[in-house]
């Protein structure tokens, strides 16, 4: 199990990745929820006021659930970087599908919405955010990898070679 959410080497099938992806949602929920119900706070948005003014318990919480969140963006970034490999392409990739859409969340937190201080500048950039997530979409959870070895590893999905004079399943 540690193999296959923290290994940076080989490839990784669409199942996997979707996989990860539900677990990966499911668990931020739960974790987001309780702390919410804990403490009716936002984990996030009062991540500085809850370190400096809360009892220890609530710092313990939040510093258990900033770690937890960490752990699972390290699994995430090693996921991903095996079903880019399945695609052929190598972990470069992960800047414009996941470095350049975060960049641009947390410098333009707007969204688009106009009526923030960026304007339209910040608008288009959500808009190529949104482009290259969509397109980091298709490509890691419903194109298909690459049949059979490449430079990354052998085909995460057991596929019969087929013998083209006999038409079946060669042993």
């Amino acid at each position: 199990m540690l193999g296959f959410l923290f290994s940076f080497r080989g490839r990784a099938s669409r199942a996997d990745i979707w996989k990860f992806t539900i677990a990966g949602i499911v668990l931020v929920l739960v974790l987001r929820g309780s702390f919410a119900t804990i403490r009716d706070a936002d984990v996030f948005a009062q991540a500085p006021e809850i370190l400096s003014h809360a009892p220890t318990a609530d710092k313990l919480l939040l510093l258990s659930i900033l770690l937890t969140f960490c752990v699972i963006t390290l699994a995430g970034l090693a996921v991903t970087t095996r079903r880019l490999h399945d695609r052929e392409k190598s972990a470069w990739w992960l800047i414009p599908f996941w470095a350049l859409p975060e960049l641009a969340r947390l410098l333009f937190p707007g969204g688009l919405s106009a009526h923030t201080p960026y304007g339209w500048f910040g608008v288009l950039v959500t808009l190529i955010s949104f482009g290259l997530s969509f397109w980091a979409f298709l490509e890691l959870l419903c194109f298909g990898g690459s049949i059979g070895e490449n430079e990354y590893g052998p085909d995460p999905l057991p596929r019969p070679v087929i013998n083209p004079f006999a038409g079946e399943p060669a042993q």
